[in-house]
C-alpha cells in the first residue's frame, strides 16, 4: 500500500485562508487545444491558455479555478490506463459516446487481485501540473488568493464507471482508499487548493429511483460521500458537486423537479462531518443540454434545503443559449425558493470541458452577469 505523505506546504506556496464570498463557480476545465488524456503529456504552456482563458472573463467573480482538464475525459484516462494491468480485462468495449456505451473492465479471473490504485487515479498529479502554473498566473489578474479546485471523482463513480455493477458492490472501498491516499498528496501541495467531491453516480441514482425508494437511498448515497469528506486530510476545504453526467453534452438523466438534488443535499448535510470544512454545494437545476426551467414548481423543493453554517449554494442554471431575461426569471425564482439564509452564486450545470471554447467564454459571460444581478 502506498505511503501518504505528511500534509503540509512546500516552501513558497502562499497560504491561502477561505476567499470572500464570490460570484461564479465554475465545476469543471476549460476547453482547450490538443492535450492528451495522459497528464504528462499536457505542457505547461498549454495549462496556462486554458486557465488564462476564464481568468480573462470573470478573474474576479471566480471562487476558484478547476485544474484544467485538456480532453482527458471524465476518467476516460483510468479505464485507458487500467486496460494495461495484466490482471484487467475488457468486460464491454464501447467507443464513449454515452455512458451505456463506455467501456467497462473487469479483473481476468475471479481470483486475480485489484491493481494498486494508487498510480492510476492521478488526482494528485493533475494537481502537482497545474498547482504551479495557477500560482504563475493567478497573479496577473489581481488573484492572488484564487485556489485550485482539485475534481475528485466519488469513489463510488470511478469503480462504476470502471468497473460496472462489480465496481458499485466489490471495489467502493479501495477505490475509497486510494482516493484519500492521493487527497493527502494533493493537500501536501499547499493550502490553496480545494477540492470537488463529484458525484454524478449518486445523483444520477437517485434521481433514476421510484420516488418511495428515494429517502432510504438518499441517505446511503450521502453517507457514502460523507465518508469520503471525514477521510479528507485536517484542513481540506471541500466542495460538492452533484452531477446529472454530462458525457458528449447529453446528460444522463433530465429531472421533472429538483426533490432528488434537495433530498441527496440534505442527506450530505445531515451527515456531513463537523470537523471538514464545506465550502459550498453544486446543484445542476438544468442540464448543459437544456435551457433552465421557469416554472415555480420545478423549484419549489429547494425551501427544504438545509446545508451546515457558512455553506454556499451554487446555481447550475449558466445556459448561454437561453435569452438572458429568461435566464434571469430563472434565478429569480431560485432565489425565492430556497430559505433566506442561503448563500447563492452561479453555475453552469457541469464543467464546460466539453463545450467549444466559444460556448465556454458565451457561458461565463452569462454567469458573470447573472452573478453581478444577485446583489441587486
Amino acid at each position: 500500500m502506498a505511503q501518504i505523505p505528511a500534509v503540509g506546504p512546500p516552501a513558497g506556496a502562499a497560504a491561502v485562508t477561505a476567499p470572500p464570498l464570490r460570484g461564479v463557480y465554475l465545476p469543471g476545465s476549460w476547453p482547450g487545444e490538443g492535450g492528451d488524456v495522459d497528464p504528462d503529456g499536457v505542457t505547461a504552456e498549454a495549462m496556462a491558455r486554458l486557465m488564462r482563458a476564464p481568468l480573462s472573463l470573470a478573474a474576479h467573480d471566480l471562487a476558484c479555478l478547476a485544474d484544467g482538464e485538456p480532453r482527458r475525459g471524465y476518467v476516460i484516462y483510468l479505464v485507458q490506463s487500467l486496460c494495461r494491468e495484466p490482471n484487467v480485462r475488457v468486460a464491454r468495449a464501447g467507443d464513449w459516446s454515452s455512458f451505456g456505451d463506455r467501456t467497462v473492465l473487469a479483473k481476468r479471473h475471479l481470483w486475480s487481485r485489484l491493481p494498486d490504485l494508487d498510480r492510476h487515479l492521478r488526482y494528485a498529479a493533475f494537481a502537482e501540473r497545474s498547482l504551479p502554473v495557477l500560482r504563475r498566473v493567478r497573479g496577473e489578474y489581481g488573484r492572488s488568493d484564487l485556489p485550485l479546485l482539485a475534481g475528485i471523482p466519488s469513489p463510488l463513480t470511478a469503480a462504476a464507471v470502471v468497473f460496472g455493477m462489480a465496481g458499485l458492490v466489490l471495489y467502493r472501498r479501495p477505490f475509497r482508499l486510494a482516493t484519500a491516499r492521493e487527497m493527502a498528496r494533493i493537500q501536501a501541495l499547499g493550502t490553496d487548493v480545494m477540492f470537488q467531491l463529484e458525484a454524478p453516480a449518486e445523483t444520477v441514482a437517485l434521481a433514476s429511483a421510484p420516488a418511495w425508494f428515494r429517502p432510504l437511498l438518499a441517505r446511503v448515497l450521502g453517507a457514502d460521500i460523507c465518508r469520503l469528506a471525514r477521510m479528507a486530510p485536517e484542513g481540506a476545504r471541500l466542495t460538492v458537486h452533484l452531477c446529472l453526467g454530462s458525457l458528449n453534452d447529453e446528460p444522463a438523466i433530465r429531472l421533472r423537479s429538483c426533490k432528488p438534488l434537495v433530498l441527496l443535499a440534505n442527506a450530505i448535510a445531515r451527515m456531513w462531518p463537523g470537523d471538514r470544512e464545506l465550502v459550498l454545494l453544486h446543484l445542476p437545476l438544468t442540464t448543459t443540454a437544456d435551457p433552465a426551467r421557469l416554472d415555480t414548481g420545478f423549484y419549489a423543493p429547494l425551501a427544504r434545503l438545509r446545508l451546515p453554517d457558512g455553506a454556499q449554494i451554487a446555481a447550475g442554471i449558466v445556459h448561454a443559449a437561453q435569452p438572458y431575461a429568461d435566464q434571469r426569471q430563472a434565478l429569480r425564482l431560485v432565489r425565492a425558493a430556497l430559505p433566506q439564509q442561503a448563500r447563492l452564486c452561479v453555475a453552469p450545470p457541469c464543467g464546460l470541458g466539453r463545450s467549444t471554447p466559444h460556448g465556454a467564454e458565451l457561458a461565463v459571460q452569462r454567469a458573470v452577469v447573472l452573478a453581478h444581478s444577485l446583489s441587486n
